[in-house]
């Protein structure tokens, strides 16, 4: 069982070192080994050991993630404001993704057919969201400006670059989260 105080490394190594040296259970058949395991009948005293151990333990993490919620960097992404939820979703999202290449995406083998896939869609993603959309949307702010200072020209022609970069910022996002949807299976680590 896991405590929010244990040591995770020191509980890893003892646990391997019990794998290594302790006793082993040879199973034949899985279905009879789960229906030993979901028929096994404990004593009353030990049912009532076992509850309360889990009890607290669920009551420990309770309290511990009051104080420490999970997923703090993706947290911290939530303005402090009124947000629309069509940013909010692609503020969330973004903050996975990069969270995941930064983190944990070199914690696995992406060199497979389709691991191969998914990992080069999220680096190339990663490059999106950290390198092309700050341009774009730089590139916007300096069309916009641009366009604000041309008084003269009639409003579509004015105004035909911001909607093409505002256009191809809108695709690329899109493709960035049903990206997301379909590779979702592959963030697990």
């Amino acid at each position: 069982m896991n405590w929010p105080w244990t040591n995770q490394k020191k509980e890893l190594e003892r646990r391997l070192k019990e794998a290594e040296e302790g006793p082993f259970i040879e199973i034949k058949n899985i279905d009879d080994f789960f229906d030993q395991i979901k028929n096994k009948k404990y004593s009353f005293w030990q049912e009532c050991w076992l509850s309360i151990k889990f009890k607290s333990n669920d009551f420990f993490w309770y309290v511990y993630s009051l104080f420490k919620p999970s997923h703090q960097r993706i947290r911290k992404v939530i303005p402090r404001r009124w947000c629309d939820l069509s940013e909010l979703t692609l503020l969330l999202n973004f903050e996975i993704i990069k969270s995941y290449v930064e983190e944990e995406m070199d914690s696995i083998a992406w060199d497979q057919s389709e691991h191969k896939l998914a990992g080069d869609w999220l680096r190339g993603t990663y490059n999106y969201i950290t390198v092309e959309r700050p341009t774009l949307q730089e590139q916007f702010s300096a069309a916009l400006t641009i366009a604000s200072q041309q008084r003269s020209l009639p409003y579509a022609e004015r105004y035909s670059e911001t909607n093409r970069i505002e256009a191809l910022i809108d695709e690329k996002d899109k493709q960035t989260l049903e990206g997301l949807a379909i590779f979702r299976p592959y963030l697990w680590s």
